[in-house]
């Protein structure tokens, strides 16, 4: 995905260049990146076979997204983190994509945002950061996914809704009052079909049914006066 190469490509660029390297030279010196004194000591310990302690992880951690995301804001820092988490945000994203239709790009930009939104967050002591972090990213993504998943469903129920009022309104006053008399429909069922949003709550408590109720009553009505219609 074209999005994960960008983000190899900027840290392989800066690694390439020494900008990386003396970056975590200089942040090592207070030791805030515990005992890790090189890039590569940094590698290892967050994405190495054989990582470091919880704690080791939490200070370079802490360290990446304070300098980050806090001014004065270090551009190698960014790269950093950004780099060591590609690992979780793609499994992130399999696990997304498998159960959504939303667009990958768009999906991953989701987990992004709430990745960073959680880095600014972190404070000079916060622990288990990793798993803070990946959670801020999901949390984010999981809300783009109900956005996205609402939106759908208010496209659909407006298609039905639209299709279901044009059915209804091919009825003339005699035809209606023919499918009344035809017993097709009855008086409460009326009510339901002329309900709008807004006014079902009302017509349903008046004939005591549950809102759920009057709507799958409402939907029966329309089917059948759908295929009578059709038979006019």
């Amino acid at each position: 995905m074209e999005m994960f190469g960008v983000i190899e490509r900027a840290f392989e660029m800066e690694r390439a260049s020494g900008r990386l390297t003396k970056a975590v030279e200089g942040w090592s010196r207070n030791g805030a990146l515990g005992d890790a004194r090189t890039l590569e000591d940094l590698i290892q310990r967050c994405r190495g076979p054989v990582a470091g302690s919880r704690d080791q992880k939490d200070s370079i951690h802490v360290t990446l997204c304070r300098k980050a995301c806090h001014e004065p804001r270090d551009e190698m820092a960014g790269v950093v983190l950004c780099w060591l988490f590609l690992p979780g945000l793609s499994a992130l994203l399999r696990a997304f994509s498998a159960r959504s239709n939303v667009d990958q790009e768009d999906l991953f930009a989701e987990l992004l945002t709430g990745f960073w939104e959680a880095a600014a967050r972190v404070k000079p002591h916060s622990r288990y950061v990793a798993r803070y972090l990946l959670l801020g990213a999901r949390r984010r993504a999981r809300r783009a996914l109900r956005q996205a998943e609402r939106a759908a469903s208010a496209e659909v129920s407006h298609a039905v809704d639209a299709s279901a009022t044009t059915s209804i309104e091919e009825l003339s006053d005699v035809s209606f009052a023919r499918a009344l008399g035809e017993g097709l429909i009855d008086r409460r069922q009326v009510e339901l079909l002329l309900a709008t949003r807004s006014t079902i709550g009302e017509v349903a408590a008046r004939y005591e049914l549950s809102l759920a109720a009057a709507q799958q009553a409402r939907h029966r009505a329309r089917q059948r006066l759908a295929h009578w219609l059709k038979d006019l």
